[in-house]
């Protein structure tokens, strides 16, 4: 299950990113389809933040016990807990753009 976190991980972080910047042209253009993707690439990309998640504390898990007292076991346990927080705001910014899309009248303008 550890091996998985590398490659999920770039799927959270591409569709979490790609959200956000279609939020953006959205919010530039006005155009209504940009806002739809921006609402589609979140809610893909939650899923995988969680995924994302609890593969890197399993990972971490088995690395632990070679860093632990170096350095790097401080680093390790900054990646893990921002993992956790990104997770949690990826997942509440999803939420909040459904509650959104659900409130509005043409569903589209979010």
């Amino acid at each position: 299950m550890e091996e998985l976190h590398p490659p999920v991980v770039h799927f959270a972080v591409a569709l979490s990113i790609s959200g956000v910047l279609f939020k953006t042209f959205y919010l530039i253009t006005k155009i209504p389809l940009f806002s739809s993707a921006s609402l589609l690439n979140l809610l893909l990309a939650t899923p995988f933040v969680w995924v994302s998640w609890f593969t890197g504390h399993k990972a971490e898990e088995m690395v632990e016990k070679f860093v632990e007292g170096a350095p790097a076991y401080e680093l390790l346990e900054t990646h893990e807990t921002l993992g956790l927080v990104v997770a949690v705001l990826i997942t509440l910014l999803s939420l909040l753009k459904l509650v959104a899309f659900f409130r509005n009248s043409k569903g589209f303008k979010i």
